[in-house]
């Protein structure tokens, strides 16, 4: 699996009214290959992230993301969970995400919100590698990537004067840009 295509959108765009990571990614072989073809890796997932439990998914129910995997989804579909986790779990609030299928065979679009652009970049490109590990049985230590994102979180964090007057923008539907 490889990404093609990796980078923020900002502000308003063609999937989103907020800003979203665009992640053109290359599943190659593994389009042959859903995740209920893998021993494991739901077991393997559910280790590394429990909390995905959380995600609704299609099916728009607790555990919904889980029901996908164990009935079967693409990579593609595992890492737009992954990336939004990955940031949740760092403390930011991003729950927007969505995986299309191209026309070329093994390509997928995916896009999912972020808060800090670094972190939702950052949290794109360790999703891929995490999943491939998946694909391949083998599970990756999550700490260490939540703290990553949690420094680049804190590193761009606002003062308290500019955070109150971010979030009056928000409550007022002002757009802004950080």
């Amino acid at each position: 699996m490889r990404i093609i295509e990796i980078r923020a959108l900002r502000g308003a765009n063609y999937y989103s009214l907020s800003p979203v990571v665009y992640l053109r990614l290359d599943i190659e072989k593994l389009e042959t290959q859903p995740s209920d073809t893998v021993p494991g890796f739901l077991d393997n997932l559910k280790k590394m992230l429990p909390s995905l439990v959380e995600h609704r998914c299609s099916p728009q129910v607790h555990g919904g993301f889980f029901e996908r995997v164990k009935k079967g989804t693409w990579a593609g579909h595992v890492v737009e969970h992954i990336a939004l986790e990955l940031q949740c779990l760092a403390q930011m609030d991003v729950s927007f995400g969505k995986t299309f299928t191209l026309t070329e065979k093994g390509l997928y679009d995916v896009v999912f919100g972020y808060q800090d652009e670094e972190a939702g970049l950052e949290a794109g490109k360790y999703a891929v590698k995490i999943v491939d590990g998946l694909f391949r049985n083998k599970t990756t230590d999550i700490d260490p990537i939540i703290a990553h994102l949690n420094n680049i979180r804190k590193k761009h964090l606002y003062g308290p004067s500019t955070q109150a007057i971010v979030e009056e923008a928000k409550a007022r539907g002002i757009p802004f840009f950080s």
